[in-house]
């Protein structure tokens, strides 16, 4: 009974601990899935929660591990000294030796219990913290922000600039900014991987935590409302996406649909992709299961069709194509775009592109292109600006 005692409350004291810990981590989670939900993160807050949740996952096994020690030590210190006063009442003859066996089962019995008793209280942390965010999340009013409108006037950044980061050794990753893009023109932003394209790309389209002011039609925006918004459709630079049927994917409900936008769908090698699926549309994708250009391709034939947002911001779009088919990606999104608001990252820019403006990303900092055409370099069909 002493030995069950003990290992009660040392267990409890011990993995209480642990309850502790595993609660506030849980609900920091919690806290930054909120966050996570509003903005994308691609930024270094996402790396420090991962370091910080190793390092207590790391503190939880080593509680565990000094709780478990010292209820195992208590434990065998207690049957020790009962054996020891057991086999004395044997050998006095107070005590049946069969006792002694169903002691020693008791105390066995206890151990196993005592141990699921820990592994239990240690979960009641984790519990106790997703209980709470549900009961915050169901009490909570209704503050979802409404859809930004569609765009009308112009985008404009103020001031705009990404802060330092420990990946880029203290080193502002984006130049503060002043830009205006107006609605309706098709804007490319040039640069090579090493340049600020993506992560300006991914400014705009609210991937990407920023400084400054952004309007939508003279209105100021938040990045979360950036985020959400139904009117702005994002074209990552390596898309990713979970398993879905293939024709969910690509927005189509059956292979009637497809073949009415055949030429769409041949432009960018749709397809060749549902041939190669082995039950066509109805097959299950993951972006693992593509390579990087039929992914893209997926992705950019959904937000063709699907011909919502009136905004678009699509990056490294014909990277790792040949010139032919780059000319058909090409072609197929400035039919689709009709008068919305294109915005292109591209490492070379097309010379019989329709573009309004061509932006600069050189280094850290994204610049004005006055005369796009001037002095560039013919490279197989593609202006070479420069770096």
């Amino acid at each position: 009974l002493a030995g069950g005692l003990y290992a009660v409350a040392v267990g409890y004291y011990g993995n209480a601990q642990v309850a502790t810990v595993a609660r506030k981590q849980r609900e920091k989670e919690g806290r930054y899935a909120s966050t996570l939900l509003d903005v994308h993160a691609h930024t270094d807050r996402a790396r420090r929660l991962s370091a910080t949740s190793a390092r207590k996952d790391v503190q939880i096994t080593r509680l565990i591990m000094r709780s478990s020690w010292a209820v195992h030590a208590g434990l065998a210190v207690l049957t020790g000294v009962a054996l020891v006063v057991s086999v004395r009442d044997v050998r006095a003859g107070a005590m049946q030796p069969g006792d002694l066996f169903l002691y020693l089962a008791y105390v066995l019995t206890v151990h196993r219990r005592m141990v699921h008793l820990g592994r239990q209280l240690a979960r009641w942390g984790k519990v106790e913290a997703h209980i709470g965010r549900l009961s915050d999340l169901m009490g909570a009013p209704d503050t979802v922000q409404p859809n930004l409108p569609a765009l009308r006037d112009a985008l404009v950044l103020h001031d705009v600039r990404v802060g330092r980061s420990a990946k880029s050794g203290g080193v502002r990753r984006l130049k503060r900014m002043d830009l205006t893009i107006e609605a309706g023109s098709k804007v490319a932003v040039m640069g090579n991987g090493r340049s600020a394209r993506s992560l300006f790309l991914r400014v705009l389209a609210g991937r990407e935590l920023a400084k400054g002011t952004i309007e939508w039609d003279g209105n100021p925006v938040t990045v979360a409302q950036l985020a959400r918004a139904q009117e702005i459709r994002y074209l990552a630079q390596t898309p990713i996406f979970g398993y879905e049927r293939l024709g969910e994917l690509l927005g189509v409900a059956d292979a009637t649909d497809l073949e009415r936008d055949a030429e769409r769908a041949r432009a960018l090698g749709i397809d060749v992709i549902v041939a190669a699926a082995p039950k066509g549309l109805d097959t299950r994708l993951a972006s693992t299961n593509l390579n990087r250009v039929e992914a893209r391709a997926v992705s950019l034939y959904e937000i063709l069709r699907g011909a919502k947002g009136s905004l678009w911001i699509l990056d490294d779009l014909l990277e790792g194509l040949s010139r032919k088919r780059a000319a058909n990606w090409m072609n197929a999104v400035m039919q689709s775009a009709g008068g919305r608001t294109v915005i292109l990252g591209l490492e070379r820019v097309p010379l019989d592109a329709p573009f309004d403006r061509i932006l600069l990303a050189r280094g850290r900092q994204v610049v004005e292109e006055e005369h796009a055409g001037v002095g560039a370099r013919d490279v197989d069909g593609f202006s070479d600006l420069g770096e």
